[in-house]
């Protein structure tokens, strides 16, 4: 697996752990253990979201970063999935 892969595995793994938090949380609102447990994940899933787009190019349309500098790149750069 290259550092790409990885990049983008992390992502994956934070986002994964957000939902099912949030499922959980869903059930059960009062359980702070859960929600510091989301909360983590959310930081970490920002963090991970930051250093792919950084990297790698933008994940979603609100990841289309320097739009002043150069325009909208969002097309321009390779689809995570491609390579």
């Amino acid at each position: 697996m290259n550092e790409k892969e990885k990049a983008l595995r992390a992502v994956q793994e934070y986002d994964f752990q957000c939902i099912e938090a949030g499922l959980y949380l869903d059930s059960h609102p009062s359980d702070r253990e859960a929600m510091n447990y989301f909360n983590a994940s959310r930081e970490a899933l920002a963090g991970a979201v930051r250093t792919y787009e950084k990297c790698y190019g933008a994940l979603s349309y609100s990841g289309n970063i320097n739009t002043a500098d150069c325009g909208w790149n969002w097309v321009s750069t390779p689809w995570p999935w491609e390579e």
